[in-house]
């Protein structure tokens, strides 16, 4: 059984201005880009567009988290549900269910997943006691869920129904034993995105895109008689592709996914390289 935490629009509405202040603005540059010539100055409005992007992603997750966030409750284990992630707690190792308070505090340090309608991060007691929060409500409305490994708070809609539901399940007993851990589904628990060599070869081959545009925007002759910004756009695309399908090959051969990204790589530098020591220009 599904238990959905409770929501308010009154705690998305800033989010969704600040997503619909970022689409305006990137099509406003989009449109002044368009009548510009190249440049370096276009090249650096162009970085800011690609940034605003960035905070768009961002904040389009930060809603997909806020609204698909519920908690499954069966004979066998709690699971919570999260933007991709599913955090499983066994029943057997809930050691004490019990409803919040005001000793549940928020670390001081920013968080872009805290507000006062929307907790997923770490948390702390005023006892010095860690948890995971998963919630929709200030702290004094959470229930906590201990066991031996740790704690956990969530805020189903309706708290003491749930404590209910929750021991009548524990006195069921569970059909299968489950392991506690969580994991993420889909495209989010493909390995690539926890592995140190893909960003390293991803982050070469995005710095290599930067470095031959921002070439060609400092001086705009086209290279190999290309018209402007053509090659970089060319290699650009390359990178792309070889991104898409090395992600795809990974989950088969990680050994081919890396010489496909650092072949990528290699292009975009090799073009920046030529674009830097290019005669005649």
């Amino acid at each position: 059984m599904d238990w959905p935490p409770p929501r308010s629009w009154r705690t998305v509405w800033p989010a969704l201005g600040l997503a619909l202040g970022l689409l305006l603005g990137e099509g406003a540059l989009g449109l002044w880009l368009a009548r510009q010539a190249v440049s370096l100055r276009a090249f650096a409005a162009g970085l800011v567009g690609v940034l605003g992007l960035l905070a768009l992603g961002a904040v389009l997750w930060w809603l997909w988290g806020y609204w698909s966030l519920r908690y499954h409750l069966d004979r066998n284990a709690l699971t919570i549900c999260w933007a991709g992630l599913r955090e499983t707690i066994p029943l057997p190792d809930i050691l004490a269910a019990e409803r919040g308070g005001e000793e549940v505090l928020v670390p001081r340090s920013f968080h872009p997943l805290r507000s006062q309608g929307y907790w997923a991060g770490p948390a702390q007691t005023a006892r010095g006691e860690r948890l995971q929060a998963f919630a929709t409500c200030p702290p004094a409305e959470w229930v906590l869920l201990r066991t031996g490994a740790g704690t956990w708070a969530i805020s189903p809609r309706d708290p003491g129904a749930f404590l209910e539901r929750l021991e009548a399940e524990r006195r069921l007993g569970p059909t299968r034993r489950l392991r506690p851990g969580r994991e993420w589904r889909g495209l989010w628990g493909w390995p690539l995105w926890r592995d140190r060599w893909t960003w390293a070869l991803w982050g070469m081959g995005a710095l290599g895109a930067l470095a031959f545009f921002g070439l060609e925007a400092a001086r705009p002759a086209g290279l190999l008689g290309m018209p402007p910004l053509a090659a970089p756009a060319v290699a650009l695309g390359f990178l792309a592709v070889a991104w898409a399908w090395g992600g795809l090959a990974s989950r088969s051969d990680r050994q081919q996914a890396y010489l496909l990204w650092a072949g990528a790589a290699w292009v975009q530098w090799a073009g920046a390289l030529l674009a830097w020591w290019a005669p005649g220009r």
